[in-house]
This record gives structure tokens, sequence and C-alpha cells, in this order.
């Protein structure tokens, strides 16, 4: 196994390990002449407020030899409004046709981020699903940012490191307002988008720089814009201000994360946010 072999990508690897928080889950689907209700066993209690928006998936056991941990995949069924809420219930009706019968015992939550739903073979076009906010404030034109959620994990230490890796742009082409959707071309495409893949307005989130791992002289950093192999430059801790900057040169670009060699790597370590500096005469 090669030292850079621990990057993953969340969406790549269909989330293997189950989220520790406590799932909203349909209770009763009560079919209507013009909308389905879901009864769901939570509310304002939690958070789902009256025109909360839902999404509704169930999860799909992927069996895998090669993994310790049981691989699991998110399919996605549909969305959900809130239309009345209690201490410990709530009422939403279903938005559009969904990809599967609802049923009791499907899991719900709060569509907190906008999400490339498909992906055009041809890379070009795409589905995106918003969020509620961004659903209000987007048009027709805007360019969004989309990025990748990343996982590294220190083989060692087993410390867990998330950030978000630029991938390109999209312009909104076309919006849905009332199913919460909008077609979106691709621009400026790093990598090839996949569903998943999160969706941003630039000023969302600035792509932070972690240490991921310390390897004798060797920093593996996630990857930043702008680096060539061989170039140098200096980084700075930002949790401690008053450290002096560590000089470096790139060592190796990979796919998802670069190769640094500095002098010296006392006093860094797994988990630390850096800022770079690039030498402009390289």
């Amino acid at each position: 196994m090669r030292r850079h072999d621990h990057i993953v990508p969340l969406v790549i690897i269909l989330m293997a390990i189950l989220s520790s928080v406590e799932a909203i889950t349909i209770t009763e689907v009560r079919n209507g002449n013009q909308k389905t209700q879901l009864l769901l066993d939570t509310g304002y209690q939690s958070g789902l407020m009256i025109g909360t928006l839902l999404e509704i998936f169930r999860d799909e056991r992927i069996d895998d030899a090669s993994s310790e941990h049981p691989q699991i995949r998110e399919i996605f069924i549909g969305k959900a409004l809130v239309s009345e809420s209690g201490p410990d219930w709530c009422l939403a009706e279903a938005i559009g046709l969904p990809f599967e019968p609802l049923a009791q015992g499907q899991q719900v939550r709060i569509k907190k981020q906008s999400t490339i739903r498909y992906v055009a073979a041809s890379q070009k076009n795409l589905l995106i699903d918003l969020d509620a906010a961004t659903a209000r404030e987007i048009r027709r034109g805007d360019r969004l940012q989309v990025l990748r959620p990343m996982e590294w994990i220190h083989p060692v230490t087993r410390q867990t490191i998330r950030w978000s890796d630029p991938i390109g742009q999209v312009r909104i082409a076309q919006i849905t307002p009332h199913t919460f959707t909008a077609r979106g071309i691709a621009v400026d495409a790093i990598k090839a988008f996949v569903a998943g893949d999160r969706v941003v307005y630039p000023r969302e989130e600035t792509a932070k720089i972690h240490i991921l791992r310390v390897w004798d002289r060797s920093l593996y950093l996630n990857r930043f814009d702008d680096a060539v192999a061989g170039q140098k430059g200096t980084l700075h801790l930002m949790t401690d201000q008053k450290s002096a900057p560590v000089p470096f040169r790139i060592r190796a670009i990979y796919e998802y994360l670069i190769e640094v060699e500095c002098a010296g790597t006392a006093g860094l370590q797994a988990g630390d946010v850096v800022k770079i500096t690039l030498n402009e005469d390289d």
C-alpha cells in the first residue's frame, strides 16, 4: 500500500459508516386524491418547523469483502415540505413524484445543502437538488461552486480529517421552484462531477488546507490551487500565528493530495490547518 492510499472521497466510497444522529422516520403514509402526506416521528422540538424542506431516502447495504465496515448506499426517493408540526410529530406533503413508492420506515432528513442529483454522460448538463435557502436566492445565470466532501483517516491514530475539495463551477440554466430543483451547465471543471457533490455560492465556503499526514520530512496536504511539482513556498500554522513559517518544496501531486518536502516537521501534526504561500519566482 502506498503512503497516500488512505485518502477517501466520501461520495465515492458510498459512506461506509452510519451516522450517529438519530434518524427521522416515516410512521404513516396518507395517500389522498391530490396530495400525499407523511406522518413523521419528530416535530418542532427537533427543528422541523412548518415550511422545512426534507429529503426522503432509504439505506441499502452493500456487501464488500475487502472492507471491514459495512458499506451503506443511500437511495434518494424524493422530497417533502412540512405542513403541520407538533412537539414530537409533524405532517409533510410529498413534492412531485417520488422515485419509488413512499412507505413506512423510510428515513427523512432536513435538506441543508444543495447537491448534484444527476450528471449527463457528457458531463455538460447537471440536475441539482436545492436546499430551501438557495432556492429562494438563486437566479438564472448564477455561477455556483461545486465541492466534493473528502475524508482522510490517519492510518495509526485513526483520526478523521474532513474538508471540501473544489471540483469546478456550474452555471444555472433553469430553475423549477416548486420542486426545489435547477438545471445547470458545467463550466471550469477540474474533475468529473458526480452525484452527491455539493453546490454552493462561492462566498459560502473557503476550502481549508489540512496537514493529513507527517512522514519523516514530508507532509501530505489536501490539494490546493496553482500547485506545480517542484515549486517552493512556505506554510504557516493557522492555530499558532506566532509560529515561524516553514519552507517547503512540492515533491508530488496526486489525485486527492499534495506531498511537500520540508527542512523539518517538528511541531506539525495531522489535523493542523495551514496557510500556503507559493513563491512567485518559481
